[in-house]
This record gives C-alpha cells, structure tokens and sequence, in this order.
C-alpha cells in the first residue's frame, strides 16, 4: 500500500524544510498547476513564466515558515501567485 497523497505531500515539505534542494521535488510536481492559475489570470505567456518564475521562488525563501495543517501544499503556492498578481 502505498503512502497517501497527503501523506506524501507532507514528507516532501518536510524534506524540502531540511534540504533546498529537494523543493525541486515540489517544483514538478506543482508547476503545471500554479503556471496554469497564473496564466489564466495574467493572459500572457512571457508574464505568466515570470509570476510563476517569482512565486516559486518567494515559496522557497518562505518554506520554514510553511506549517503543514492537512491542506494541500499547491493551495499554499496559489495564495502566494494571487498575492503577486498572478
């Protein structure tokens, strides 16, 4: 039985908390999902990877403060992409 999508999430923020260099991890696994929002908002595709580009980049100078509370980890990255106006 494999380990739960939440579950799994969690211990991929976990490591990535402990290692930066495993937030690649969350990178892939969440940039379609977080470029696909900011498109749709900005309707550009050269701002759209720039927004995308700077939210994933705020998320990685903010993941030790992120505390996991069961919620997706992509809605997390979605506030910060509404914040900078994606």
């Amino acid at each position: 039985m494999g380990v739960p999508n939440g579950a799994r999430e969690r211990l991929l923020v976990e490591a990535a908390q402990s290692d930066p260099a495993r937030f690649a991890n969350l990178y892939e696994i969440n940039f379609e999902l977080v470029y696909a929002y900011v498109a749709g908002r900005v309707g550009d595709h050269a701002t759209a990877e720039d927004v995308t580009s700077d939210v994933f980049k705020k998320a990685l100078e903010k993941l030790a403060w992120f505390t996991w509370r069961g919620v997706p980890f992509a809605a997390w990255l979605l506030r910060i992409a509404a914040q900078h106006g994606g």
